[in-house]
């Protein structure tokens, strides 16, 4: 019996660990696309009194890493902003790889200085990062936000964020 309570235990573990791996990015260990559509689909069927912020972010020059450095120094890139969201954004935030080198963190807030606030807690990562990393490459991120809006589909406000992350270029 006690075996077989081993291999029940065991096989649980297993299907939890399969789940995580199915919501995350491999690479950088934030949620994937499909995790962040879910989530998305979810709030617009119930919309919460809060407002949802929506922060955009792209790395800069991701392509020159890329060309000139190799995949592997790419990779190396793309964890590193994982790393970096991991530890600058709010534990109750939610940020997704969206799409190669962009990211996504969503957040309810009450005003849009605890946005501007998350925004600068990345600028003062992602300069620490520099300061401190010995990398082939200078960390740069370009960034754009706004609310959900009644009414918003995730194609509309997702055109919001890339417009305004593209203003920050």
């Amino acid at each position: 019996q006690m075996q077989k309570d081993l291999e029940i235990e065991r096989r649980k573990q297993q299907a939890i660990h399969l789940s995580q791996r199915s919501q995350h990015d491999f690479l950088t260990g934030l949620f994937n696309r499909e995790t962040f559509e879910e989530w998305v689909n979810a709030y617009l069927r119930e919309p919460s009194p809060q407002m949802q912020a929506f922060l955009m972010l792209d790395l800069d020059h991701f392509k020159e890493i890329n060309d000139t450095h190799g995949h592997v120094v790419g990779d190396a890139a793309l964890r590193d902003v994982g790393q970096l969201l991991h530890s600058a954004v709010p534990a109750d935030a939610f940020a997704a790889r969206f799409a190669g080198d962009e990211f996504i963190v969503l957040r309810a807030v009450t005003k849009e200085e605890e946005v501007l606030n998350m925004m600068d807690s990345i600028r003062f990562a992602t300069e620490a990062f520099n300061r401190e990393q010995q990398r082939p490459y200078r960390m740069s991120i370009s960034m754009g936000f706004g609310y959900y809006r009644p009414g918003d589909t995730a194609e509309t406000f997702l055109r919001r964020m890339d417009e305004a992350m593209y203003q920050d270029k």
